[in-house]
């Protein structure tokens, strides 16, 4: 009878044991998994400022080519008409058409590539600016190895069923220490999405800047081209 006794306390003992068991690698789980989203919100946050700033770029890129572009076709519609005009008399004025056409390929080629160099100038600006966000990612990885090492170790340290209430606390004593971890990585996570939206602003606007450029000179070169077409249609007269 005695020993009937022994041995339900003992299965008890054991049952309860194994339940708080659970319930701790369980918490390590769900901290784990905690750390993983964690890791994929910051790299949401640096991926999608990336394409957000490219397409900002690209959307202000477009638009000043569309200016440039319009532009560019109503000088070159008022000097065909010139020579239209210079025909219709008998003077042959297609010359003068055929070099401001010519010239505007140029100013069209060095316009796009100095735009080009903009884009790309802003792409690595985005890179670097939220390069900081690749040691929190790192951070997080670190802490998801310690997770899946609280265990082990410290069943290695206590691996007998009269030690299990130090297992016990050397596991809950590291699960602190993670979940700490886990709050400043949290923290960080919500500081790069802060920190992302600024360098987002700060580069999409020196990108605009870097963009207006050639565009400007490009108009400038168009003005002068379109007075030496207009010259060169009124010697032909």
């Amino acid at each position: 009878m005695k020993s009937a006794s022994v041995l339900c306390l003992l299965i008890i003992f054991c049952t309860a044991n194994a339940t708080i068991l659970d319930i701790l690698l369980n918490q390590i789980r769900k901290t784990k998994l905690t750390v993983g989203s964690t890791i994929e919100e910051v790299q949401r946050t640096r991926n999608n400022t990336q394409q957000d700033v490219d397409q900002s770029i690209i959307n202000s890129w477009q638009q000043q080519k569309k200016k440039h572009s319009d532009y560019a076709n109503t000088v070159l519609n008022t000097i065909r008409k010139k020579v239209e005009n210079a025909e219709a008399k008998g003077k042959d004025a297609r010359h003068c058409y055929d070099t401001i056409q010519s010239v505007f390929h140029s100013i069209d080629y060095a316009s796009h590539n100095s735009a080009q160099q903009c884009q790309e100038c802003g792409k690595q600006s985005i890179k670097t600016e939220l390069s900081f966000i690749k040691s929190i990612i790192e951070t997080g990885y670190k802490q998801m190895e310690e997770l899946d090492k609280i265990f082990p170790e410290c069943y290695k340290k206590y691996p007998n069923i009269i030690d299990i209430f130090k297992l016990h606390s050397c596991i809950r004593k590291q699960l602190k220490i993670s979940k700490d971890a886990l709050k400043k990585l949290k923290a960080e996570a919500n500081s790069a999405k802060v920190k992302a939206k600024f360098a987002s602003k700060v580069v999409v606007e020196q990108a605009i800047s870097c963009l207006k450029d050639p565009y400007s000179i490009a108009r400038k070169e168009i003005e002068k081209a379109k007075s030496f077409a207009i010259n060169c249609v009124d010697r032909v007269m």
